[in-house]
């Protein structure tokens, strides 16, 4: 929490500022890249403890292709391909993987299936235009406090996460421009159609004082959001001491959240705006200072 993740230039927090990590994989990741520390004047009100960005691989070189396979015990197996090039102005890089394994608990299997892909065009001397996309999707079961009762034979748990960004930069002597665009959508699903019974739990010579009970929900609970994001940032090179950093951001998040079974879903909405300016003063040759702000206006917050 707190702590503002980027892909590939898009913001993927959610509503709140939470990020779950819990189903990402390695698929086609060039580097990641970390601020410690509050950066909110630059990237916002979620950065208050730092920003993370993970970097899609770019292509380089001739067109080429990768295949791999592997197994291990609990019927893990996994497969991935990919290909990546450059040809001219052009570079691109695709990948795919599947994962799948039956874990050691019962209803504790864990699917998952996903796709990247990052596609680049120089423009002139100067510019450059970037296509993002990346998705995958994911059931696992979910057995519940299996070291102190029974498991859960029944429930799972379903998650679809998309991305896709759009991004144009434009460098030019000491001044470089760059506009972006975005879209993150997470879908969240559980599942427990069948009632289980209820169960005492108890661990070694420890017994719990009353019954657990299980909570059903055939149509499941769902947790979908979406975050739709736009923005302008310029970088200007003053002299050997100064980098001025000034743009705008704007947002919209929704999303449908609540019981499957009740009449009608909660569907929040929630639009921000913000501008900023940074100054970044170089002292010494491993010495700086960072002087910024930032107005920013939530529909919940109101203006800060």
């Amino acid at each position: 929490r707190f702590t503002r993740v980027f892909v590939d230039g898009v913001p993927v927090n959610q509503p709140g500022g939470a990020h779950d990590f819990g189903n990402a994989v390695p698929l086609e990741w060039e580097r990641i890249e970390v601020v410690r520390g509050a950066a909110s004047s630059l990237y916002g009100t979620d950065a208050l403890a730092g920003v993370v960005h993970f970097v899609s691989r770019r292509g380089q070189g001739h067109p080429a292709g990768t295949i791999e396979a592997e197994g291990g015990d609990h019927d893990w197996r996994r497969a991935h391909g990919a290909t990546s090039g450059r040809a001219g102005a052009f570079d691109w890089n695709v990948g795919v993987q599947r994962l799948t394994t039956d874990n050691e608990l019962a209803n504790n299997a864990f699917a998952q299936t996903a796709v990247a892909g990052s596609l680049g065009a120089r423009i002139g001397a100067q510019g450059t235009l970037r296509l993002i996309v990346r998705g995958d999707r994911s059931q696992t079961g979910t057995p519940g406090a299996a070291a102190f009762g029974r498991p859960d034979l029944d429930a799972t748990f379903e998650r679809d996460d998309r991305v896709a960004g759009a991004s144009f930069r434009w460098a030019g002597d000491g001044l470089s421009h760059e506009l972006r665009a975005g879209l993150a959508q997470t879908g969240q699903l559980s599942l427990n159609p069948l009632d289980s019974g209820s169960y005492l739990p108890s661990f070694g010579d420890r017994v719990a004082a009353f019954p657990f009970s299980d909570f059903p929900d055939a149509l499941g609970f769902q947790n979908d959001t979406d975050r739709l994001s736009f923005g302008y940032q310029a970088e200007r090179q003053v002299g050997a001491r100064h980098l001025l950093t000034a743009g705008a951001e704007l947002e919209r998040e929704t999303g449908e959240l609540g019981s499957r079974a009740d009449e009608e879903l909660l569907s929040p909405t929630r639009t921000n705006a913000g501008v900023y300016v940074q100054d970044r003063l170089v002292l010494g040759d491993r010495v700086y200072a960072t002087v910024g702000g930032r107005l920013e206006h939530n529909d919940n917050f109101g203006t800060r």
